[in-house]
């Protein structure tokens, strides 16, 4: 069920009372239109069945489809026609004329039918929807790309990228779900460069040439905490937050082709929970309902509760209070450098040189080394 941490009456939190000038920066005056108490009745409300199914889900013990050879070669067959049958995709036919064999591979496609629990329509209308919205955050001189990566973000995403506001965690659940984690004190004031950040490393959670199959049906964890420095909200206005809430949910919803098993957000202070409250309904209740809330102080308990989900303290960042010590900052460089070494640009001799490398590469690098010395 919603879990909302103790924020009333006996027991209080220890956020409770932390409402100080500092806490209320980027607070709206008004309160919010819906709380996690109102999160709390929704869920009790669900039909039993509907509840159920995504406790199975949250907690990593839902059914798993058996993907016979009969039913995903029916699946696939019926997901081409179901795309036919979808007018005004002219993103989706510019992908099939211009990236035919990524496109309409088997292993692409399934991604978006395990998105989907095989139900072929929601599959077929996601992967329309996700080559559209790709053009969009990317454009079209990057979205038909076979794979996404560094190379495909924009050079003002840079900034975001060298802070490390997203991150794929190394570490999985017990069951095999990939972890992603949402530093908020790292994030950039970017939305369109944190939206193109979030892409990035769900892409790189689900087609990871190891382990992206099982991330597809096991779907991924997200879990967000981290202090903010001198603000609540990381981007200039609740508008521009409402507008980054409402992109990431549409997206994980309904372009990407990645099933979100449960969110866990830690707030640090009280009045981040409110902030959190402000934009609660822009989620819909597909995401919402998969939500637990901690008082980011209570690391201990956390740590049980979340080993409850599956998570286990050595999958947990140190930031939320766990044993993970992820160099983030390192790990970016090697991992750019690695792909140099392996890409378009394997004909440059030692390419690991900065002195070799394009002059945007070389500002990424120094970003990632100057944010890495800081923290």
């Amino acid at each position: 069920m919603v879990e909302p941490m103790d924020i009333d009456g006996e027991g209080q939190s220890s956020l409770q009372g932390q409402q100080n000038q500092q806490d209320q920066i980027g607070l709206p005056a008004a309160a919010p239109d819906f709380t996690f108490d109102a999160l709390q009745q929704e869920h009790a409300a669900l039909p039993p069945e509907e509840r159920m199914k995504i406790e199975r889900e949250r907690f990593g013990v839902e059914q798993e489809i058996i993907e016979t050879p009969e039913l995903v070669s029916n699946s696939l067959s019926q997901l081409d026609e179901a795309i036919e049958d979808i007018p005004n995709k002219e993103a989706y036919d510019t992908a099939i004329f211009i990236a035919a064999d990524h496109a309409q591979s088997d292993k692409f496609r399934l991604a978006f039918l395990r998105a989907d629990y095989f139900d072929v329509q929601a599959a077929a209308q996601r992967m329309v929807s996700y080559w559209e919205r790709k053009v969009e955050l990317f454009g079209v001189e990057r979205a038909f790309n076979t794979h996404l990566s560094f190379f495909d973000l924009k050079e003002e995403d840079y900034p975001a990228l060298a802070k490390g506001g997203v991150r794929l965690l190394p570490s999985r659940d017990d069951f095999g779900r990939a972890l992603v984690f949402r530093h908020m004190g790292m994030f950039g004031n970017n939305v369109d460069a944190m939206l193109r950040l979030a892409w990035y490393n769900f892409h790189l959670a689900i087609f990871h040439p190891e382990a992206g199959e099982l991330t597809q049906k096991r779907g991924v964890i997200n879990l967000a905490g981290g202090t903010l420095q001198g603000k609540l909200n990381p981007f200039s206005s609740i508008a521009e937050l409402k507008r980054y809430v409402n992109c990431i949910n549409s997206d994980c919803t309904s372009a990407l082709p990645v099933r979100v098993a449960a969110l866990h957000f830690f707030p640090n202070t009280r009045a981040a929970v409110i902030l959190m409250e402000h934009v609660l309904r822009h989620f819909s209740s597909t995401v919402r309902l998969r939500m637990n809330i901690y008082d980011a102080m209570r690391t201990d308990l956390n740590l049980v509760e979340l080993g409850v989900y599956g998570i286990q303290p050595n999958a947990i960042p140190k930031e939320l209070g766990g044993g993970l010590d992820f160099n983030y900052h390192q790990n970016m460089r090697d991992c750019i450098i690695a792909t140099l070494r392996c890409s378009r640009l394997d004909a440059v001799e030692n390419a690991g040189r900065e002195e070799n490398l394009p002059e945007s590469i070389r500002k990424l690098l120094s970003l990632l080394e100057a944010e890495g010395a800081q923290h």
